[in-house]
């Protein structure tokens, strides 16, 4: 509820620094806890508000619940997206969840626009101008370790499309964009 309050910008502004406050300490402490609603935007909400760092911590965070969790979990190590958090120790999810489900899927979104920072201005469609940005990069250079490189690609009616940038060895960022015709 608060990531979708916080969204949609329905929480008044003096309520807003309590309310982030109260998100960024969850996910700081327990991680992913929104449902289907919350996950499409809980990581946009994050680096919308200047909380980058608990953004990508949680998306690279391994225990439960979360993405890394469903990768590296040691019952059942997903290579897809599941349709619950705790689908490998519940056992109501176990025989009737599935193993590939979309609506987690939003994540991409969030990896692709900020973290590679391939995407398009606003009021621009069908690719016809690209933006390259890699905002959670740029913003908290105390996560280098943890991101030192991304990559992304999209197959457009204009052709390839392509962002991908590392750290040098001096902390440097190297940014490559691909359009087409280039």
């Amino acid at each position: 509820a608060l990531v979708s309050a916080l969204w949609l910008g329905a929480v008044p502004a003096s309520l807003q620094p309590e309310v982030l406050s109260s998100l960024v300490q969850d996910v700081n402490n327990r991680g992913l806890t929104v449902g289907f609603l919350g996950v499409r935007y809980m990581f946009e909400v994050l680096l919308r508000y200047n909380h980058t760092t608990s953004a990508i911590q949680c998306l690279l965070r391994t225990s439960y619940p979360g993405y890394g969790h469903e990768i590296y979990n040691v019952y059942e190590p997903g290579t897809s997206l599941w349709e619950s958090w705790s689908g490998d120790f519940m056992g109501q999810w176990m025989g009737e969840s599935s193993r590939s489900h979309h609506y987690q899927a939003s994540i991409n979104t969030f990896l692709r626009k900020y973290v590679v920072g391939l995407d398009m201005p606003d009021g621009v469609s069908a690719w016809a101008v690209v933006k390259a940005r890699p905002e959670a990069a740029l913003v908290d250079l105390s996560l280098a370790a943890e991101l030192p490189a991304a990559t992304a690609t999209i197959a457009t009616h204009r052709g390839q499309i392509g962002v991908s940038w590392a750290r040098s060895g001096g902390g440097e960022l190297l940014l490559n964009v691909t359009v087409p015709g280039s």
